[in-house]
């Protein structure tokens, strides 16, 4: 009997994929592909389209994560904003390969870079919003904006109700938001509600950006997952280890609360 893949994605490096498809396969791992800006220049379309081929042969459903470092889709700093653009473009492109329901690309809000006005980030952002989505739309995939700094949801649903597109919501990394949320996190599912389209489910202290399992740090994964099932039910779960040991354990943690 085929064992059968838990209804939650697994954070994977393209590396690591590549090397340990077959294994990735027998596990029936759902796995959220993780292209940074190396592998994005190296990756070929048609080992991209193979892979795509590999996974749907065994019903596996495939996310994506662009790349981040050097990255801010809303930079005051007009050359480094239309290098986004060029970055997020090179995502979109490997996307139309991998085929992915969501792809995770950073929404990029720090109220201390942008002196706490919203606006001003909101209006660099949608310059590259506005075109980004557009290419989503045409191959099919939608853009899940991730929080990392930002201290409330306001920023985020500002950003998905005015870009408005089916193919575009948001990242709820419930990590991040244990670290810079100035509100309770279940808070943020209440305050986005359908905006959101994928959950980065892992936990830390609140000290450090840890990506433990659930139950080894100290989020309320209980009031988390009822804040979900009643705001944001369709989101997709991604699960974010460091490691094999680590996504056993993250995958025996989160199967209670599928």
């Amino acid at each position: 009997m085929t064992k059968k893949a838990l209804p939650v994605q697994v954070h994977i490096p393209f590396k690591k994929l590549r090397s340990e498809l077959d294994s990735i396969i027998e596990a029936r791992i759902n796995p959220e592909i993780y292209l940074d800006g190396t592998y994005l220049t190296k990756a070929d379309p048609a080992e991209l389209d193979e892979i795509r081929r590999r996974l749907d042969e065994f019903n596996l459903k495939i996310t994506m994560h662009g790349p981040y470092m050097g990255t801010n889709p809303g930079s005051p700093n007009e050359l480094k904003r239309i290098k986004t653009v060029e970055i997020y473009r090179m995502a979109l492109s490997a996307a139309s390969h991998l085929l992915p329901v969501n792809i995770v690309l950073h929404a990029g809000y720090d109220e201390e870079r942008y002196n706490h006005d919203v606006e001003w980030w909101l209006e660099q952002s949608m310059k590259t919003w506005r075109e980004i989505v557009k290419v989503a739309e045409d191959i099919g995939v939608t853009i899940a904006a991730e929080n990392i700094f930002e201290k409330y949801p306001l920023p985020l649903r500002l950003l998905s109700e005015s870009v408005d597109s089916p193919n575009f919501g948001i990242c709820l990394d419930t990590g991040h938001l244990n670290l810079f949320s100035e509100i309770p996190l279940e808070e943020w599912f209440v305050s986005i509600q359908r905006h959101v389209k994928e959950v980065h489910v892992h936990d830390n202290n609140g000290s450090r950006d840890e990506h433990r399992a659930i139950g080894e740090g100290n989020i309320d994964f209980d009031t988390i997952f009822n804040a979900i099932k009643e705001n944001s039910s369709e989101a997709i779960l991604t699960i974010e280890p460091h490691g094999n040991d680590e996504i056993l354990r993250a995958l025996a943690a989160i199967e209670k609360y599928l």
